[in-house]
């Protein structure tokens, strides 16, 4: 079990025990009575070695299932006034000399994904037993050989990390900006006090964030955007690697960011965009934009009023791009927007990200986001080849049309798949009663619908299911085998 021993400072205490000396003369006249004297040895010193302060202890139950245990050297302190730690800090096995550990010291958090990459192709700063130099604000992972990818269970192994013995770590008081200073120093490498930074919450937790710039690359020179989390000690970068950000200032408590770029092809493409930033997702650092009407002009002819304002309400990442804009219906007064991702994963055999719905009447816009396993919330599960077309129809016989997008085909079955979202209080919102219905019909005159299956296999039968709706439910009525 993990034990974290908070820093302490170390206890040096003596106990001196003194006595005095005191003749007591009862009677110095008679001689049968000697005078009688009361005297006390003064003893030795008590004294209390210094103790021996534990920074980290662990064992292999901690770092077993992920190969590794990552630990923060944190600052001595609260709230805005604390100091920093440095010692040359005592790393040791404990009880299994035959488990190898890899200590890696980094002046920042390093991203999940690329910790392996680390562990196979950096040099430790220590392997096993031995003393380093580390202070707070350093991240430290310690690699165990001895993990479930070559082992079934844990063994006895343990690490300790100790401030030397009976000494004091030197402290350095910090402010939250001193602290940031400190960071980009060491690890952009600015090369002069930092004095120039933007404060602005980027990441939304309430606390102030200190936003710079950096100029960075050979060759292909640009200038990445840094937002330092001082209350997590995280830092985050946007780079575009052909794309420069400029930092303009601050709106409505958002960092107002200019996108300048792409390089390395005709100057005439080059364009500035004036944006703001987010922590996505995947707690990336991604510029975004506010949409316009000369966004859609590539797609066709949308232009109008009420398009233009209301796509002012939506905004796409530096990740992402529209793939396509068309009507919804022939009435022209619901427009959808797709949006897809610029660069894929190697996993994703279909880019597509998310819709945007925008509605000429007094609706709000809507966001359809989509993934490929199921999920609850905002995401909408796609099976193979969705074309993500969208139309207007009564599903639930209510007298009022519901939005239906198509996911795809499910399986050998050829289900057409669907999602659906009714209008109510004036914005769309999803109807998940819908969301299992597949290859429909909406039959008006006994309101049911049939959905039309095949069995998938050499016989090929095909099954037509009968469904009614009724209190917010389907309900399986009926069903037979087509001739």
């Amino acid at each position: 079990m993990k034990k974290i021993i908070s820093i302490s400072i170390f206890v040096l205490s003596v106990l001196c025990i003194s006595a005095c000396n005191k003749n007591i003369s009862n009677n110095t006249n008679n001689p049968n009575n000697p005078p009688v004297t009361n005297s006390f040895s003064e003893p030795e010193p008590i004294v209390h070695e210094p103790m021996e302060v534990s920074i980290l202890h662990i064992e292999n139950t901690d770092v077993f299932e992920k190969g590794y245990y990552e630990f923060f050297f944190d600052y001595e302190g609260e709230e805005d006034f604390f100091y920093q730690l440095s010692t040359k800090a005592v790393f040791k096995r404990m009880w299994d000399d035959d488990t190898d550990w890899k200590v890696y010291v980094s002046d920042r958090k390093i991203r999940e994904e690329y910790i392996d990459y680390m562990f196979e192709n950096t040099e430790p700063d220590l392997v096993n037993d031995g003393e380093l130099d580390i202070h707070s604000g350093q991240w430290i992972y310690f690699y165990c050989d001895h993990n479930s990818s070559n082992s079934d269970k844990p063994n006895n192994a343990g690490y300790t990390v100790k401030y030397p013995f009976g000494k004091l770590p030197d402290k350095t008081e910090m402010t939250p900006e001193s602290e940031t200073e400190n960071f980009f120093s060491n690890v952009y490498e600015f090369g002069e006090p930092l004095l120039d930074y933007t404060v602005c919450d980027v990441t939304g937790d309430g606390y102030d964030d200190y936003c710079n710039c950096h100029m960075t690359g050979s060759g292909m020179v640009r200038v990445q955007l840094i937002v330092y989390d001082q209350k997590n000690h995280l830092d985050y970068v946007l780079d575009g690697y052909d794309y420069s950000y400029k930092i303009i200032g601050v709106e409505n408590e958002k960092l107002i960011v200019e996108e300048i770029g792409p390089y390395g092809y005709d100057d005439s493409l080059i364009k500035t965009t004036t944006g703001t930033v987010m922590i996505d997702e995947d707690d990336n650092l991604v510029f975004i934009k506010e949409l316009s009407e000369k966004d859609l002009m590539d797609f066709g002819d949308f232009s109008g009023e009420w398009i233009d304002e209301k796509i002012k309400e939506i905004s796409i990442t530096s990740a992402e791009e529209i793939e396509y804009v068309r009507w919804v219906d022939d009435t022209e007064n619901a427009l959808q927007i797709g949006i897809k991702y610029k660069m894929p994963s190697e996993d994703r055999w279909c880019d597509h990200k998310k819709d945007y719905f925008v509605f000429k009447d007094d609706c709000k816009p809507l966001l359809v986001d989509y993934s490929f396993e199921e999920k609850t919330g905002t995401d909408r599960m796609v099976f193979a080849n969705p074309t993500f077309e969208s139309h207007f129809e009564d599903v639930n016989f209510d007298g009022s049309d519901e939005l239906i997008i198509h996911r795809g085909t499910n399986g050998n079955s050829g289900m057409e798949m669907y999602s659906a979202y009714e209008l109510k209080d004036g914005e769309y919102v999803f109807f998940p009663a819908f969301e299992w219905i597949y290859s429909y019909t909406v039959n008006w005159d006994d309101k049911t619908i049939e959905c039309v299956r095949t069995s998938g296999d050499s016989e090929n039968k095909t099954y037509i299911t009968t469904y009614s709706y009724e209190d917010g439910k389907y309900y399986k009525t009926g069903e037979r085998e087509s001739e």
